[in-house]
């Protein structure tokens, strides 16, 4: 029966042995190259859940976006479409037209042309050929008799079946397969896309291997940890990469005699459920100015202001540094930063890739008056990266500079954990104090534009770990100092000096 929201319609009796031929129904329900799509408000609704709770690598795929999917989501909405075999457009839907003089139920008289409309868009508004199925059961009656009354308590109305599938816009053929498919008070399912016999699917147990090889691998947290307590993302040895990961996949199932996957499925894995990058974190992108600069016009004209702000901002704290580096001789001027995480072993050994290795630290102050660069280095069985690593070593430095008698200016970025909070401020408050220091000054650069000169100490470290890695591995945290030391060879344009902490 048809149902509007005042009055429910009988629909025309259709007879029972119309179930038993198979050309009147639609069985392309075995239709393996299919792909389901549910209603709108349902497109991959579980999967999403799933896959949002946590970060990956890359952005996973959005079936519902999918070009053949829209065009199925469109078909099964009566409207507009491109056939993805013939390439010819399908017109959209349209309530049909009966002659309601030639009917002896005499429709006409009991069912409005608006009510027609009516449960013609409410039909191909459920979007899903599961529930248009659902809708046609619910509204149909079979019957033997050749003749039945006509009820007359405005409940049920019985209408003839040219009528019924005139107002849904329907085939026969509809009809006859949801009969089909209904059996026992249960209307089967479409299983199109979804009977699980794939010829080519990826056995379980090789997918939980390569999930376990993926898992093998040391991982480090970002470079930034303190900043981004909330990162998910990792990091394994920038030596390493998709491809060369397979290859020693295989080469371990070779050795233990176990079925391996392909590449393909491999990165599918490595890229859909893990969070983890090769390449060691670099300090981000400015997000103000990144956000400016992929706004559209009318983001653009809102942004402007503080856009404008960002970058005065910027100019002034660089012209304001560079007018300290031009004071008097009685003022020392220095940047410092911690270093990316320097780890050992490293090198190109396959084995060292499943290790628990060591990390090192490297703190570096640089003064840009003198061009010295003075690096503080550990490893992490002496102390972690935090706060008062950060000021032990601060201290240390204003220690050399007691003698001096002078005005220390420092420049640092917005590291919360390390450089800018109350521990650090503390003992710069103690070494005035206490120390034969006039005054000390601590400057943060503007966030996202924290670059200094400091950052050339660093760059010529990674230069010249590069360089000793192509001859060998460094196997122990004390070999990173030869590497800090080797960092310069030709005419500086800064002198490093290295101070190890060892307690």
């Amino acid at each position: 029966m048809i149902s509007d929201d005042h009055s429910t319609i009988l629909t025309s009796p259709l007879h029972s042995s119309s179930r038993s031929s198979r050309s009147d129904y639609d069985d392309t329900d075995q239709d393996k190259t299919y792909v389901p799509v549910d209603a709108t408000n349902n497109i991959n609704t579980e999967i999403s859940n799933e896959n949002t709770k946590e970060k990956t690598r890359k952005r996973l795929k959005n079936e519902a976006m999918w070009k053949k999917n829209i065009t199925k989501q469109l078909k099964n909405e009566g409207k507009e479409y491109t056939s993805s075999k013939s390439k010819n457009v399908v017109a959209e839907k349209k309530m049909g037209t009966v002659y309601s003089d030639k009917c002896r139920l005499k429709y006409s008289k009991i069912l409005t042309n608006i009510q027609r409309g009516d449960i013609f868009r409410r039909y191909w508004s459920l979007g899903n050929l599961n529930s248009q199925r659902e809708f046609i059961l619910r509204h149909i009656s079979q019957i033997d008799l050749k003749y039945r009354s006509r009820l007359t308590n405005n409940k049920d109305v019985r209408v003839c079946k040219t009528m019924f599938m005139s107002t849904l816009a329907v085939s026969s053929r509809m009809i006859f397969t949801t009969i089909h498919k209904y059996n026992d008070g249960i209307l089967e399912q479409d299983k199109r896309g979804r009977h699980g016999n794939y010829g080519n699917a990826v056995n379980e147990e090789i997918k939980n291997g390569m999930r376990l090889h993926i898992k093998s691998f040391q991982t480090t947290p970002s470079h930034y940890y303190y900043c981004r307590a909330n990162s998910s993302k990792q990091f394994i040895d920038g030596s390493l990469n998709i491809a060369l990961m397979y290859r020693l996949y295989v080469e371990k199932c070779k050795s233990e005699n176990n079925s391996y996957g392909k590449q393909s499925y491999y990165t599918t894995i490595f890229n859909q459920e893990f969070n983890i990058s090769f390449h060691r974190p670099k300090k981000d992108l400015c997000m103000t100015c990144e956000s400016y600069k992929n706004a559209n016009d009318d983001d653009k004209i809102v942004k402007e202001d503080k856009y404008r702000k960002h970058q005065e901002e910027k100019t002034l704290s660089r012209k304001e540094k560079d007018e300290d580096i031009l004071l008097d001789d009685n003022v020392v001027v220095c940047c410092f930063d911690l270093q990316a995480v320097l780890i050992s072993p490293r090198g190109e050994v396959s084995q060292f890739y499943y290790k628990r290795r060591l990390a090192s630290y490297n703190f570096t102050v640089f003064k840009n008056k003198s061009k010295e660069g003075i690096c503080y280095f550990w490893n992490e069985t002496i102390g972690k990266r935090g706060s008062n690593e950060i000021g032990s070593c601060l201290l240390l430095f204003l220690q050399n500079q007691e003698n001096e008698n002078k005005d220390v200016i420092f420049y640092a970025d917005n590291c919360g954990g390390q450089n800018k909070n109350k521990y650090v401020i503390s003992m710069l408050v103690y070494c005035v104090k206490k120390l034969n220091i006039r005054s000390v000054t601590l400057k943060f650069l503007i966030v996202g534009h924290t670059q200094n000169e400091g950052d050339s100490m660093h760059a010529w470290i990674e230069g010249e770990a590069k360089r000793i890695l192509q001859s060998g591995p460094v196997y122990e945290s004390s070999q990173w100092v030869s590497v800090i030391k080797s960092a310069k060879k030709t005419t500086a344009l800064y002198r490093p000096r290295l101070v190890v902490l060892d307690t």
